[in-house]
């Protein structure tokens, strides 16, 4: 247990110091784009909640062993970790030239830049970290008294469903786009998901929501921009 309170002191630190610059943007920023998200709640409480919550829940998912390797990352894993992020922004941008999702989808430049980090965060504990923690407390103390390997795996899945459904369901709920349309959606969603989750069991919460910032700053930020211009003119 030593070993793993040791570790978490490191995940600790830097999820601090990622609040507290977040906090920053969350204060600061426009309260506009965070209506389709939050509604009236404001956005400086709802990352405080969501931030508390979220190191709660990491500190007992850390404190078990199950996602507390922070600290092992190389330069080979970084490489690796930023292809597959340009790969899924390629990807999308070019869903989003046949698809043609809706031109107000996206927060505006210069805002996008203070919005997604921040927004990122918040999937990141509300769909990741939330439901993992609520998951493996209830198979630990209901199901089993240890969990292995394989059922912090096999538990990846379902939770990796969560936003997949939501976004997809969402997609579709619009009545514009059609059935293909929803499900490439939901894919590549999945995807993202089972990716930032074997990432975070890898290399601790700050490389998931790293690997999340990377993905949202060409899709949203950077294409964002750019598909105003060239997909309506």
């Amino acid at each position: 247990m030593n070993r793993f309170t040791a570790r978490f002191k490191g995940q600790a630190t830097a999820f601090l110091i990622l609040v507290a610059v977040l906090s920053v943007f969350a204060v600061i920023s426009d309260e506009m784009p965070y209506r389709r998200f939050l509604g009236s709640l404001d956005p400086a409480l709802a990352f405080a909640i969501v931030a508390i919550a979220g190191y709660a829940a990491l500190a007992f998912l850390s404190t078990r062993g199950w996602f507390c390797n922070a600290g092992k990352t190389s330069g080979v894993d970084v490489i690796k970790i930023s292809s597959c992020a340009l790969v899924l922004g390629i990807t999308i941008a070019a869903a989003d030239s046949l698809i043609r999702f809706p031109r107000d989808m996206n927060v505006p430049f210069p805002q996008s830049l203070l919005f997604y980090p921040v927004i990122g965060f918040i999937v990141e504990v509300v769909f990741h970290v939330l439901p993992l923690f609520l998951l493996l407390a209830v198979i630990e103390y209901a199901v089993m008294r240890k969990i292995t390997e394989k059922t912090v795996l096999y538990v990846l899945i379902p939770v990796a469903l969560i936003e997949t459904v939501f976004q997809a369901y969402g997609f579709r709920a619009t009545g514009t786009y059609s059935l293909w349309g929803a499900l490439y959606v939901g894919v590549h969603v999945f995807v993202i998901n089972i990716i930032g989750l074997l990432l975070f069991r890898r290399h601790g919460f700050i490389m998931m929501y790293l690997f999340r910032l990377m993905y949202y700053f060409l899709w949203h930020i950077l294409w964002g921009h750019l598909r105003l211009s060239i997909l309506f003119q």
